[in-house]
């Protein structure tokens, strides 16, 4: 069914309605805590890159050459600038790889849907790869054979998965070319920050510990000890970890670009089956890009990055079952089902309303399939939390822990209460407008799509053919918002929100008013991408830009590093010979950044509770004898402190007795204890922390 133009009921009110939702927003705006004129100067380079890109687009079509095209070829070689080139490489083979073997599962179950198979092919290859993590075969030799050898095999397979992706979109980039050219201006300036180097807190206290893991050594190390969260659901990480280990580099960058355009294919895809026109399309895709908490994920490495595209799948699937009874989606919402649960336990929170809301589907479906599908998500779904079980004794680690009782945690229930404010019926304007309150960010960090675009989705409602559809996003909107109030986790559900609702406007609201509403909303929402990551208000663009111009891109990455995440530059330095490599103490109780040290890091945190207790004992000695003690008995050979560290004065003590300045960064110094340790000290902790081995087979 296609509610095209013709079928449109527009009226008076509900134009009058779109107005009065976007007064209400400025007035928001206005009256809120977001500073609009500090918001402002933080959003120039953002601003001023987007008039760049859309002069070229005015230039091609000025000089009739594709608008669209020429703006890619832009994005790429600018990004080839700051991401390396082998990364750019392998992620799309890997999706290339993907989409080969989903196929081949999927046309068991009468499936033959490129798109939604290349999940299940994402989820087959990280599900195999993580039941293998405790063995060291995880080289770029044996990725590269593997991959390639694959391709080669399904080369057939292969260019017909190639020729289907380039037909399609090249039609997408024919039509409506003006809206095509907004939403890559808007995408292209969203994206800057996955052009970064890993700066952001998550990343390096953990996501980056499994691609590092498996580029320097070749197999994970399951250390829970140092980091609770190691072995927590890792679908996403593993992908970082296979682009890494075939790009033999940091990867993130790659990675979230393609999740990108994941999610771009399925917003299209989701968009064409409810019946948007193309112009449309391309403003969804604008609207989704241009969320100022969507390009804060472009510079990490969480999972949402991923989850986004799959949750717009999931999206595709409700219509397909609820509107288009096709008797065969429901086993690809089975075994995806798995792929959720491999990256987040939270995600049943999504996949139990959906159930319920296709609950029927699952009757009529064919008992053996359905077995088989289950069998599939539980096989290759369960690996972390298995061996979490094996390792631990928690499956959940921390979670629910007072029931588990692991002795890595302490015997509670992890529960962050900072989160926990509860919901109301000022939850929809605070998220808004006080979006601290639900996440790491600034005022407007949710961007104004939220409120703007909350009453066009509830009007999908009283569209019978959407209903289910958005009855299952409500539900799960709802569910998972009542059970922790942060942004991000609803974050893939806020997008599936943008095509529903753009539905609804272009239905009901007069074209020019409608159109000009969306447009100005991409606008501010650009505008406020500073304010999702508080980095992103230190002009890191601006910096990155303006090496390009002087051509000395390196220099800008190196000095990023430096000032943000100088344990990355440290762990380079001690990595570069392994053999060598002793442990390291990461003393500023701020920054437990162990991941890029490939195991070989230690910080007084609460991830890591023999540290966090022994540190707050060896602090009472200030002598630092006990300090000494406690580094040497546990084969610390290097301290990364403070470059003044005076609210530490034991350790201060030690390092001014026992230890050598061997780096030095802007706010941080790497200090050598050079002094010779007993032959005892070895590498214990390091050694004894490794639980690979315990979870191997053979």
């Amino acid at each position: 069914m296609n509610f095209g133009v013709t079928q449109t009921q527009r009226s008076f009110w509900p134009t009058l309605v779109c107005i009065g939702v976007m007064l209400c927003v400025i007035a928001g705006v206005a009256t809120s805590g977001i500073p609009v004129v500090q918001t402002l100067k933080d959003a120039k380079p953002y601003v001023l890159f987007s008039v760049v890109l859309g002069s070229v687009a005015l230039a091609g079509a000025w000089w009739r050459v594709h608008p669209s095209g020429l703006l890619l070829a832009l994005f790429i070689i600018v990004s080839a600038q700051f991401i390396e080139v082998s990364a750019f490489i392998a992620m799309p083979a890997l999706l290339l790889a993907c989409a080969v073997v989903g196929r081949r599962v999927a046309k068991r179950f009468g499936v033959d849907d490129l798109l939604l198979t290349t999940f299940i092919g994402i989820f087959v290859l990280t599900g195999v790869i993580g039941w293998t993590l405790p063995y060291k075969v995880h080289t770029r030799f044996v990725y590269t054979v593997l991959l390639v050898g694959l391709l080669w095999l399904e080369r057939r397979a292969a260019r017909d998965v190639l020729a289907v992706t380039w037909r399609g979109c090249a039609q997408a980039l024919s039509s409506s070319r003006t809206a095509a050219s907004l939403a890559l201006v808007v995408a292209i300036a969203s994206l800057s920050t996955s052009w970064l180097p890993s700066i952001f807190f998550d990343d390096l206290a953990y996501h980056s510990m499994l691609p590092t893991q498996l580029i320097h050594l070749g197999f994970y190390r399951f250390d829970v000890a140092t980091q609770v969260w190691a072995i927590a659901p890792w679908a996403s990480d593993i992908v970082h970890a296979v682009v890494g280990v075939l790009a033999n580099t940091e990867s993130r960058g790659a990675v979230n670009i393609g999740w990108f355009w994941l999610a771009c294919c399925a917003l299209w895809r989701f968009s064409t089956l409810i019946g948007l026109g193309d112009k449309w399309k391309w403003l969804a895709i604008a609207l989704y890009a241009s969320q100022p908490y969507i390009s804060g994920l472009f510079g990490t490495a969480q999972v949402e990055n991923e989850l986004v595209p799959l949750t717009l799948a999931l999206a595709i699937l409700s219509v397909q079952i609820c509107r288009d009874k096709d008797p065969n989606a429901i086993y690809l919402v089975v075994m995806l089902a798995g792929l959720f649960a491999a990256l987040k336990a939270s995600q049943a929170l999504v996949i139990a309303p959906f159930i319920l809301v296709c609950a029927p589907a699952l009757f009529r479906a064919n008992l053996r399939k359905l077995l088989i599908a289950a069998a599939i998500a539980l096989a290759l779904g369960s690996s972390s939390y298995v061996y979490a079980w094996l390792a631990t004794g928690n499956p959940l680690l921390p979670l629910f822990n007072a029931y588990f009782k692991s002795p890595f945690f302490p015997v509670t229930n992890f529960h962050d209460g900072r989160w926990s404010q509860g919901v109301n019926w000022r939850s929809v304007w605070d998220l808004t407008f006080a979006t601290e309150r639900y996440q790491e960010t600034s005022a407007g960090g949710a961007g104004l799509s939220v409120l703007a675009l909350s009453v066009p989705l509830l009007a999908t409602l009283a569209i019978a053919a959407l209903r289910r559809t958005t009855l299952w996003l409500l539900l799960a909107l709802v569910g998972m918002f009542a059970a922790i109030q942060y942004l991000r986790y609803i974050a893939p559900l806020l997008i599936v929100a943008i095509p529903l609702a753009l539905f609804a406007v272009d239905k009901y609201v007069a074209p020019k008013i409608a159109m000009s509403a969306i447009v100005a909303l991409v606008a501010a929402n650009l505008v406020l991408i500073p304010t999702s990551i508080y980095l992103l208000r230190n002009k890191l663009l601006h910096t990155q830009l303006s090496s390009l111009v002087k051509k000395s891109k390196g220099d800008a990455n190196e000095q990023i590093l430096r000032n943000y995440a100088f344990e990355t530059i440290a762990a380079a330095h001690l990595l570069k010979d392994p053999t060598e490599a002793k442990a390291v103490f990461l003393a500023d109780k701020e920054r437990p950044f162990t991941a890029p040290f490939a195991g070989r890091a230690f910080a007084e945190s609460w991830y890591d509770t023999y540290f966090s207790t022994a540190g707050a004992q060896a602090d009472i000695d200030l002598t630092g004898e006990r300090w000494k003690q406690l580094l040497s008995l546990n084969g610390v050979g290097f301290v990364l402190a403070k470059n003044d560290p005076a609210d530490r004065p034991a350790l201060r003590a030690m390092l001014q007795t026992e230890a050598v300045t061997t780096l030095v960064g802007p706010t941080h110094t790497l200090y050598c204890l050079c002094k010779p340790q007993s032959a005892a000290a070895g590498d214990t902790l390091y050694k004894t922390r490794d639980l690979s081995a315990r979870l191997r087979l053979f």
